[in-house]
């Protein structure tokens, strides 16, 4: 039983990994972090106190006044920052009172906001690094006295050209597709198969015809017969020649004595 413990405890934690999002990846590039976090949120800590959310045993919320946002838009001047400490399976996040902060976060609801990455100093070269991510707009909180101090680093729009940001691009399916029609067996498909190879085609049987279908066939014409050939195979062929010949002695005897 003991052996098992550990095999069990190492394949709980891999098969469920950090139980706040974004937490057990710290080392993830800086515009990722940007581009999976809800809101970048600068603010200070006012107050830590018990969780109101996770019921973990060092885990601890934070009142933050938020001055500004540069990505999510507007917030309310004071939120409540959960998931803070020592989440299971997660890296620590700590949230020092009276200290400002770059927030990562995502809306849990209108009151309460999860940590989504690990939290960076609000120190004015942390902000320079941030303001070169690509997609970022500086919104200032209402009724924070953050826009008439110059408390958040305006962002620069030729920082801001796709030439100069730093863009995230997330990976790509590269599953491809087969544009071929599937073949589809139903329950009427008949499959054979054949060790040897397959067989050479039967020839056709030969047709003989009989006199009597010749004779017949010879009588109705092959399609191409007309005019005086199809008068003809009639029996009254001769007579109509007659009666032709006259009319046309006539005719021209007319045609001459006129004129």
């Amino acid at each position: 039983m003991e052996l098992y413990l550990p095999v069990f405890a190492a394949l709980f934690v891999t098969a469920y990994g950090c139980s706040a999002p974004g937490r057990d990846r710290p080392d993830a590039p800086l515009e990722e972090k940007i581009y999976k976090s809800q809101f970048v949120a600068y603010g200070t800590v006012l107050e830590t106190f018990p969780d109101p959310v996770y019921s973990e045993k060092d885990v601890y919320a934070a009142a933050v006044s938020v001055k500004c946002t540069y990505k999510g838009g507007m917030l309310p001047i004071n939120v409540t920052v959960v998931g803070a400490g020592k989440m299971p399976r997660c890296p620590e996040v700590n949230l020092h009172k009276m200290t400002d902060y770059i927030l990562l976060l995502k809306s849990r609801t209108d009151k309460y906001y999860d940590v989504e990455f690990g939290p960076m100093t609000g120190d004015p070269q942390m902000i320079d690094e941030i303001l070169i991510v690509c997609d970022l707009a500086l919104v200032y909180t209402k009724g924070s006295d953050a826009e008439k101090n110059d408390d958040c680093p305006e962002i620069f729009e030729d920082v801001q050209t796709e030439e100069n940001c730093l863009r995230y691009n997330p990976p790509q399916n590269n599953a491809t597709f087969s544009t071929q029609s599937p073949n589809i067996t139903t329950k009427d498909t008949v499959i054979k198969s054949y060790p040897d190879g397959e067989p050479e085609p039967e020839p056709e049987p030969d047709i003989k015809i009989n006199d009597s279908d010749k004779s017949e066939s010879k009588s109705m014409g092959n399609g191409k017969r007309t005019g005086q050939s199809a008068i003809s195979d009639n029996g009254n062929g001769k007579e109509l020649y007659s009666l032709s010949g006259f009319l046309l002695f006539t005719c021209t005897s007319v045609a001459t004595f006129l004129l």
